[in-house]
């Protein structure tokens, strides 16, 4: 059986806010994480949670955790991982 898992309020209100933020209208938004008007639609509108790809693209352009876009945490930055911890220390 296949299940469409559905995208949260939060983070649809999350892409919503990345936009208004960016002061750029919805297509030129797309534009900068390469989709086109339509998955927006669907992300916001109707639920639809973004592809992993588009997930990874729009925290990588807007500097913000994928966690954060899907409404798993508060925490907007995306969290670097130290050498220290890389090594268990």
């Amino acid at each position: 059986m296949n299940k469409t898992i559905r995208f949260s309020t939060k983070g649809r209100e999350r892409i919503t806010q990345l936009l208004v933020e960016s002061n750029l209208n919805i297509t030129d938004f797309c534009k900068s994480i390469g989709v086109n008007y339509k998955s927006y639609t669907h992300w916001t509108y109707y639920g639809t949670t973004p592809s992993v790809y588009s997930l990874v693209k729009i925290s990588s352009v807007y500097h913000v955790s994928v966690d954060w876009l899907l409404g798993l945490t508060d925490v907007r930055e995306i969290q670097r991982v130290s050498e220290c911890d890389k090594n268990g220390n």
